[in-house]
């Protein structure tokens, strides 16, 4: 019987000890978040030159920040027990060696049925990574939906949670510090490398006011792991989103920067969510879907006349949509859907199983409310909207939908869009409504004449010259973010630019 050699990544990681294996790649996914490539910011080239079995190798390949991901939990589970540390030569020779294993694995994705799942799983990661300059929006939405709308008087607002009382009873720092000394943590990593030591006086290079020595500590034991957890955890690969700080002894690790803005992103969201996940509870995630229906509501109130949408009643007739928006000659509805994906899906390699159970469940309960909706209310041609909160899938990918549930129907005019899309385009009605008139010709003209989904509604915007969330800024939502912070002194020492990555 031919017995099947290892992958040449792994006989050559043999050769190394773990830890300096996962520094070097930690230090190289450091380097290229720092100068980022000139085409791609998701990757860059280097060039290497080892001696193998006393053979010279000389190369050049691209490193890109995913695959390092990838790499970096490869190499904790493989675990390696040889004794030489690596050099910097070799751990980019290794790098290259573990860009082909990758390919090699890619293929057999490519031969899957589920091809575009896999594709739209890893375009999604990719986007993160190569988007980086909107995580500041996120979080001032997010902050201002669990600050401000969770306070605000409306019917639908139960108000369980008090939300900055509980996140500080359960972590012991306020939602605004927490959020700001991850923000620091990444610009402390970004000005002096990956590596930080367990102890006070290695955070004091980071003379800034209002910096909390205590604080940062405590939340880099919240967010750190060890490789053998790691190794252990359910999530897999994944892990790193919750945990992108490896504690390795007396030092902690930044495994990804770009990993570390994510966390900051929705900080305070995850916080609340593994508090009540820990109780078996849903109310917060129950209270947040109510408070997402409420900012939409806030939307809606700002861009359009009151006669230009309406709540659309419940009924024990069937289920029905959330909005009735009536704009010129179109006629919208919309569904909104406050709930976030899991992890094991939104990776480079995404598990389709868990995709097809999301897509089927979440957007095929939508779908089937919309069509109920577009009936009762005796609509023709409504264009149809899922609104996602979170802004990780294509609108392409709700093909995909009507591929695995047959019994749905696309008439071409459904549309998956995310908050930030539904935001941009009316915010674009407001202020110009011509403009709104073009994009939403534009995106049923792709429906009938390119692809049963059309481009994304922000590729379109973006084909009108409308980059910039214009909603955020014109109604003090960014700002209200950015204000929390000035308590706690500037980190950024007068150049925002570097949240940018």
């Amino acid at each position: 019987m031919k017995v099947k050699l290892p992958h040449e990544f792994f006989i050559y990681a043999s050769k190394f000890t773990t830890p300096s294996m996962l520094f070097g790649v930690c230090y190289f996914s450091y380097e290229l978040h720092k100068k980022p490539g000139k085409l791609n910011p998701l990757g860059g080239y280097k060039s290497f030159s080892v001696k193998v079995n006393g053979k010279t190798i000389n190369g050049r390949f691209q490193l890109v920040q995913t695959w390092l991901v990838d790499m970096l939990y490869e190499l904790i589970q493989y675990n390696s027990t040889g004794k030489k540390v690596i050099t910097k030569d070799e751990c980019l020779y290794l790098i290259s060696l573990y860009n082909d294993y990758q390919n090699s694995l890619d293929k057999k994705h490519f031969n899957h049925e589920n091809i575009f799942m896999y594709l739209y799983g890893f375009y999604g990661e990719q986007k993160r990574f190569q988007n980086i300059g909107i995580l500041m929006e996120n979080f001032s939405r997010e902050k201002y939906i669990l600050e401000v709308i969770s306070k605000k008087n409306h019917p639908k607002n139960t108000k369980k949670i008090d939300f900055n009382k509980e996140f500080y009873e359960y972590t012991g720092i306020t939602p605004t510090k927490y959020s700001f000394s991850l923000l620091a943590l990444y610009v402390f990593f970004l000005n002096y490398g990956p590596f930080i030591d367990n102890n006070k006086n290695s955070l004091s290079r980071f003379d800034t006011n209002g910096f909390d020595v205590e604080a940062i500590l405590k939340i880099l034991d919240s967010i750190s792991i060890t490789p053998e957890d790691a190794r252990k955890n359910y999530m897999r690969r994944q892990v790193f989103y919750s945990y992108p700080i490896l504690r390795l002894g007396k030092e902690y690790l930044c495994t990804n920067i770009s990993l570390l803005l994510f966390l900051f992103e929705n900080s305070n969201y995850w916080v609340m969510r593994n508090k009540y996940f820990q109780k078996k509870s849903q109310t917060f995630i129950s209270e947040f879907g109510r408070y997402f229906e409420i900012y939409v509501e806030e939307i809606l109130e700002k861009c359009l006349s009151k006669n230009e949408f309406s709540a659309i009643e419940e009924t024990s007739k069937g289920k029905r949509a959330d909005w009735h928006i009536r704009i010129g000659d179109f006629d919208f509805l919309v569904e909104q859907k406050s709930s976030i994906s899991m992890l094991k899906i939104k990776q480079n390699n995404p598990d389709l199983k868990e995709m097809e159970k999301y897509i089927t469940k979440t957007w095929g309960e939508a779908v089937r409310q919309l069509i109920e909706t577009e009936k009762a209310l005796n609509i023709d041609n409504a264009i149809k909207i899922i609104l996602l909160y979170e802004d990780y899938y294509a609108g392409q990918c709700l093909d995909e939908l009507f591929r695995l549930d047959e019994t749905l129907e696309n008439d071409g005019r459904y549309w998956l869009i995310n908050i930030r899309e539904f935001e941009m385009l009316l915010d674009t009605y407001k202020n110009n409504p011509i403009e709104f008139d073009k994009v939403i010709k534009e995106k049923l003209m792709d429906y009938s004449s390119l692809s049963s989904s059309g481009h994304d509604v922000e590729s379109i915007l973006n084909n009108h010259n409308i980059f910039i969330n214009n909603y955020l800024i014109n109604n003090g939502i960014e700002k209200y973010a950015r204000k929390e912070f000035e308590n706690y002194g500037d980190i950024f020492g007068g150049d925002e630019s570097q949240t940018e990555g």
